[in-house]
């Protein structure tokens, strides 16, 4: 028997364990235990009349509140009566999010280009460069570099975001030109 759950029935075992001649002498505790028994669990051994009578001691005490059938007041609210979705958390959105979408949409090609497991370190900080050029010289130009330099140009001047974004695009059509002609003529040189 697991003594953790019957640690309330130690007298009547010690009781039964001496009728029986398991143990020869009582234990030096046991007249204090007969004296001063343990309190019962009483949640476990409630009986159904008394519960009836609990339960009709909070109705009356509650005269304005309704009960179904008779039975336990309601205290939680079902999920399927939630307005919306207050349980799920809501979907962040971020203005970069956007425009990184909508630049992959009009350059899917960029999306091809390999990417370094070094660049996807977090050595970079976007936050830490200066933003009011589109080349960086720790960060190689990409769909990124447009999206920072757009809210950069929207940050500090009166332009619209669309308008930030299509100067930043063509400030990085410029310098991908340019790229591609260095890399022409350093492949014609060797």
């Amino acid at each position: 028997m697991n003594t953790a759950k019957g640690a309330t029935e130690v007298l009547k075992r010690t009781s039964d364990y001496l009728k029986s001649g398991l143990l020869s002498s009582e234990p030096s505790w046991y007249k204090v235990l007969a004296f001063h028994p343990p309190k019962y669990d009483f949640p476990k051994s409630i009986r159904p009349e008394v519960l009836q009578e609990i339960k009709q001691q909070e109705l009356t005490q509650l005269p304005n509140s309704t009960t179904k059938n008779g039975d336990f007041f309601v205290t939680r609210i079902k999920p399927s009566l939630f307005e919306g979705d207050l349980i799920r958390p809501q979907k962040l959105k971020f203005v970069e999010d956007e425009l990184r979408d909508l630049f992959y949409k009009q350059h899917p090609w960029e999306l091809a280009d390999p990417k370094s497991l070094i660049e996807n370190e977090h050595t970079i900080d976007l936050a830490k460069l200066d933003w009011s050029t589109m080349r960086q010289y720790t960060k190689i130009l990409d769909g990124e570099s447009v999206v920072q330099r757009t809210l950069y140009i929207a940050k500090t001047s009166d332009k619209s975001l669309l308008e930030a974004y299509e100067q930043a695009k063509f400030e990085y059509y410029r310098l991908k030109i340019l790229d591609e002609a260095e890399r022409n003529v350093t492949r014609e040189e060797f």
